[in-house]
């Protein structure tokens, strides 16, 4: 279930509420990146369930999105952010939204290491989990390599047919 960043602030009780209740992950999707910090970062602190889905938020503001994560990670536990994707289509903005995303994540470490708020070696931990690690975990994606593995693809293309 995706419940939008603008649903928790129009209707916080609510939506939090059913954050709450849900068993499987709940993605918070943050693509503006500006006015949805505190709750956004209060329902990932507070809820199990919830995750942060950054998606698209590099390219609409890239400098609130590496503002945004510096807060979220020092609040927030890092396991509950996935920071990078999108909704294209065309699989050539991909790569220049990739380039901007891991500007933006490199610079949001570096800062928080000259800040004396993680050391280095927490921020080059980090690099891996945000970029691959949370995903994999997140969308539970050995799990469906697995029942795409087992799948009989001849029945697939059949019943397409």
């Amino acid at each position: 279930m995706i419940i939008s960043v603008q649903g928790i602030i129009l209707n916080s009780v609510k939506e939090v509420v059913v954050a709450s209740d849900l068993e499987e992950k709940l993605i918070t999707r943050l693509e503006i990146c500006q006015d949805f910090r505190r709750p956004v970062s209060t329902s990932g602190k507070q809820y199990a369930n919830a995750t942060l889905d950054m998606c698209w938020s590099w390219i609409i503001n890239p400098v609130a999105a590496k503002d945004f994560l510096k807060k979220f990670i020092v609040t927030v536990p890092s396991n509950k952010n996935l920071t990078f994707g999108g909704d294209y289509k065309p699989i050539e903005c991909v790569l220049g939204h990739s380039i901007i995303a891991c500007n933006g994540i490199a610079l949001a470490l570096a800062e928080l290491v000259e800040e004396n708020y993680i050391s280095l070696t927490e921020a080059l931990a980090l690099v891996d989990q945000l970029l691959n690690g949370n995903p994999r975990e997140i969308l539970r994606l050995e799990e469906k390599q697995k029942l795409l593995k087992n799948l009989d693809w001849d029945s697939v293309l059949i019943s397409m047919l």
